[in-house]
């Protein structure tokens, strides 16, 4: 019997990849830095 080169793996990963990848194309995250303070210290 010969071995098989791939295996199948299934993983519910939710919306989360879909959501970061349209935050990214919009941009949020650079536009942000320009309206959030840089001064503050829990950054």
């Amino acid at each position: 019997m010969p071995v098989e080169p791939f295996t199948l793996r299934s993983q519910r990963l939710g919306c989360l990849p879909i959501v970061n990848f349209l935050l990214d194309r919009m941009g949020v995250a650079e536009r942000l830095q320009d309206y959030l303070p840089t001064d503050d210290p829990r950054l």
